[in-house]
């Protein structure tokens, strides 16, 4: 399962927040347990851990987030930007669509996610390679 959700107005950590809320209430719905929930914002992951204390703001997200890992006997680790390309790739295609949709088959994803997943799920490393012109 992979989803692409589409937010308005809201900053970086809300909208990791609300995406890991997204990914445990689809868990919890559809009977998975034993959850490894993979967040590249380290500042989020501290904040459920409870390491970092959230806002006033972020607080019920966070609480709830909690809560469904309790009962879905889930963990939380950070992962760099870098190695999760396909999550990045799925942010950039909600940011450009209007509505949220969930992916239940490789052949849904969008055609520029399908490469990142197909790496990742076969354990190759997914490297971002750019050039740099020469002055």
């Amino acid at each position: 399962m992979a989803f692409s959700v589409s937010m308005i107005f809201c900053s970086t950590n809300m909208a990791e927040i609300q995406a890991a809320n997204f990914g445990l209430q689809w868990c919890m719905n559809n009977n998975f347990n034993n959850i490894i929930l993979e967040l590249d914002s380290k500042i989020v992951v501290e904040m459920i851990k409870g390491s970092s204390k959230p806002s006033w703001k972020l607080l019920y997200w966070i609480t709830s987030i909690r809560d469904k890992m309790a009962h879905l006997n889930a963990e939380v680790s950070h992962c760099f930007r870098k190695a999760n390309m396909t999550a990045d790739a799925l942010s950039k295609f909600g940011a450009i669509e209007d509505s949220s949709i969930i992916f239940t088959n490789t052949n849904e994803l969008p055609r520029a996610t399908r490469g990142s997943y197909i790496m990742d799920k076969t354990g190759l490393p997914n490297l971002r390679i750019r050039s740099h012109k020469r002055v």
